[in-house]
């Protein structure tokens, strides 16, 4: 396996993760160290503490899903990149984004459970109040191969001018997943707009969707 220490935002080393490199077959691609007082999977973010500079200078954290990914950013200039530990985001993982910054770029893979981890993750960086954008990355790629087969600026163009509005983003989710020609799925979609902008919008946003849903 290559060998990741973990650290938490101040620097010190508080555990470890393991990933495979040759992709073998029913193995775990990640194992990390298993959670004690000073680690837990859920309360940290890979990066966070080398990127803790970057953010205060450019005023942004860029989520994304693998160490990989972001250690692809790092090389494309973006420095201010992070990410969960091989699990879903954690409204403990957003209160610590909280603690640096107002602003987050989502930025996970491309493909549909990517998307959906996106959505997922938006709910939870809203509830603590962070203003988020969401970029998407075309042909299911993840931020390392676009960077990879695509180019760096190409990449870095995208968080620069090609970025969604976290309520469009996930209104075009949940338009996507109902057949809107149904009354059922019209409640279903109804009741998940209904749902999400509770959480997490102001008054005045909640009356701009729902007139859009509306219509």
């Amino acid at each position: 396996k290559i060998m990741f220490p973990i650290k938490d935002d101040l620097g010190k080393t508080v555990g470890f993760s393991g990933r495979i490199f040759n992709n073998e077959e029913n193995t775990a691609k990640y194992v990390n160290s298993t959670q004690t007082e000073i680690f837990s999977k859920s309360e940290i973010l890979f990066n966070l503490d080398k990127a803790i500079p970057y953010i205060n200078q450019n005023k942004r954290i860029v989520l994304m899903e693998g160490f990989f990914d972001v250690m692809s950013a790092y090389t494309a200039d973006v420095k201010e990149a992070v990410c969960s530990m091989g699990t879903a985001l954690t409204i403990n993982h957003a209160k610590l984004i909280k603690k640096y910054t107002d602003n987050v770029v989502v930025c996970y893979d491309g493909d549909d459970a990517g998307l959906r981890a996106a959505y997922k993750a938006l709910i939870l960086l809203g509830q603590v109040g962070l203003d988020v954008k969401v970029a998407l990355l075309p042909n299911k790629m993840d931020p390392d191969d676009f960077i990879r087969k695509k180019s760096k600026e190409a990449f870095r163009n995208i968080l620069k001018n090609k970025l969604y509005d976290q309520y469009d983003f996930v209104y075009e989710m949940i338009v996507k997943d109902h057949d809107l020609a149904k009354p059922a799925e019209i409640e279903k979609a109804k009741n998940a707009l209904f749902e999400y902008l509770n959480k997490v919008a102001s008054s005045t946003i909640r009356e701009i969707y729902l007139k859009k849903f509306s219509n």
